[in-house]
């Protein structure tokens, strides 16, 4: 007759096996869709924390927007670094930081598209198009 712990074995064995492959398997880099969804987050964060502050609480203008700042930026690692852990990934700088670079990019990309926009307008203004 067998004891139960020689009937255990194989199934401990396999589940430790299976343990094993889907450790093997985590991906350790960076996420997209985390990288996207802590970037929109965290600019969603700063419009609001920036309309807070400059409507209701009736700071100067620098102050909000440095308030708008900090809270983009704690809400972007906020969320990045949750989905990070809870998708059980170890890419949490990555994930963080390329979720900065593109709230940095989209930033550039907006400025870029003002500017032009304005010459364009100043242009047409002086011409009389």
């Amino acid at each position: 007759m067998t004891s139960p712990d020689d009937q255990l074995q194989p199934i401990l064995t396999d589940l430790l096996d299976d343990i094993d492959d889907d450790w093997e398997t985590l991906s350790d880099g960076p996420s997209l869709p985390v990288i996207l969804f802590g970037a929109a987050c965290g600019v969603a964060a700063g419009v609001v924390a920036l309309y807070i502050g400059y409507e209701f609480i009736r700071l100067a203008l620098p102050v909000s927007a440095a308030l708008a700042t900090l809270m983009a930026l704690f809400v972007l690692a906020a969320v990045a670094a949750g989905f990070t852990r809870a998708l059980g990934s170890n890419a949490y700088a990555a994930n963080i930081g390329l979720s900065c670079g593109l709230l940095i990019l989209s930033a550039l990309f907006l400025s870029v598209c003002v500017l032009c926009g304005a010459f364009i307008a100043a242009i047409l203004a002086a011409t009389g198009g």
